[in-house]
């Protein structure tokens, strides 16, 4: 049976031009399209790297730089969220309306997503996705000058986006109209839930904080952090950072061109764009079993800005979340999956990065056990991935519950 490939959809709905006249709606819109647009990355970079088979050096190699631009990855987008939640926003990333869809278009870019295995041909993409709009130019702590003609120009490129944020953030300042609520500090997210080690990547440092993620709470911190977004992903300023840039390391297109020059990587032969529902009658694999971490990661992000903060008694202390949820229960639910040959695809299975919508009268978290202890106990697995399914099931007993009706 061939594959079955949908249409690429375009992720969200999103400012496309530098509005005329900025007001702080117009800013919220831009900064929640910012989210967005860190988001719809990470399942790209996670799916390429379960994909790896962790076999010599160079898989190993790959697998852990794609980890760290994961996680550096979800730094851009605690701190777009962060600002954000900084100015009276509410950042979304669980919903329909704000869970990226694959294939899709790239916001600003037109670059195709596509969940496929770490072939040259995808780390290409990649290189493409960070590639830098302008090779070598200036760097971007300087705020543009708005241009002469006030009509609205099109955003061609993700760089121009992130311009015309500071643009409009640097116009609304000037007028006092940009004011940061120094209250909603507990409210964002900081480095400290978000370390991170892997078995795999013994030789990789390993952080217990991640200083760069760190409450918003003025102008030229929120300045300061969309540069150090637009360095790390572009690789701008990297010998020359200027006022106020943050040190970055090799930019994200450096080393995806780095990772695409290598001769090919060995991989599984995964399925592409998987959909739970296009599965379903199909095939043994429970497709669910990924959707529904990957879901309550999602959840437990948005939880954070709309809670009074990630470590906050009302919401059970979610922090430690989004550490547990990758590596401890998404992570070896893949390890499964990948390596699992489905039978009507001539493929091996592959972790779909869909929406799971919790009920809102449910426990997320009790659901997620249940499915697991489920294909625990109804399907033959080898001894290894059982084991793998009783660590993600362990790890799901170190999860925080969120109570739904908080972020409706």
């Amino acid at each position: 049976m061939s594959q079955v490939q949908k249409e690429p959809e375009v992720v969200q709905k999103a400012p496309k031009s530098c509005p005329t006249t900025w007001t702080l709606e117009e800013l919220h819109a831009h900064l929640q399209a910012a989210v967005s647009l860190e988001l719809c990355t990470i399942p790209l970079y996670l799916y390429a790297m379960y994909s790896i088979e962790l076999t010599g050096h160079r898989g190993k190699e790959a697998h852990c730089t794609l980890l760290e631009v994961v996680v550096q990855e979800m730094i851009h987008l605690g701190l777009a969220g962060n600002i954000l939640t900084a100015l009276g926003g509410r950042p979304r990333v669980y919903g329909e309306a704000f869970t990226p869809k694959y294939p899709s278009e790239l916001l600003y870019e037109g670059v195709l997503m596509t969940l496929a295995p770490a072939d040259k041909h995808q780390l290409k993409a990649f290189a493409e996705i960070e590639r830098p709009a302008e090779m070598g130019a200036a760097h971007s702590f300087d705020i543009p000058e708005p241009p002469n003609d006030r009509k609205a120009v099109q955003y061609l490129s993700i760089g121009e986006f992130y311009k015309a944020v500071m643009e409009g953030m640097n116009q609304l300042n000037n007028s006092g109209s940009l004011t940061f609520d120094k209250n909603s500090t507990g409210k964002q997210w900081t480095g400290k839930e978000l370390h991170h080690k892997n078995p795999e990547c013994t030789d990789a440092p390993t952080r217990s904080t991640i200083p760069e993620l760190a409450p918003i709470t003025d102008y030229e911190t929120a300045i300061r952090k969309l540069n150090l977004i637009i360095d790390e992903g572009e690789g701008r300023g990297l010998t020359d950072t200027g006022k106020g840039a943050e040190p970055t390391e090799s930019s994200h297109y450096d080393r995806f061109k780095k990772l695409s020059d290598y001769p090919e990587l060995n991989v599984y032969p995964l399925v592409s764009n998987p959909r739970t529902s296009l599965f379903k009658d199909l095939e043994d694999t429970k497709y669910s079993e990924h959707c529904y971490p990957y879901s309550y990661l999602l959840l437990t992000l948005e939880a954070g800005w709309t809670y009074e903060g990630p470590g906050d008694i009302n919401s059970g202390g979610i922090g430690p979340n989004l550490h547990n949820l990758m590596t401890e229960v998404m992570g070896p639910i893949a390890k499964v999956l990948v390596r699992q040959k489905l039978k009507n695809f001539q493929k091996n299975a592959a972790p779909p990065f869909n929406l799971y919508t919790f009920n809102l009268h449910s426990s997320p978290k009790a659901e997620i056990k249940a499915l697991i202890e489920e294909a625990i106990s109804r399907y033959s697995y080898p001894a290894e991935d059982k084991e793998q399914f009783e660590k993600a099931l362990k790890g799901v007993g170190d999860l925080h519950d969120i109570k739904l009706d908080g972020i409706q």
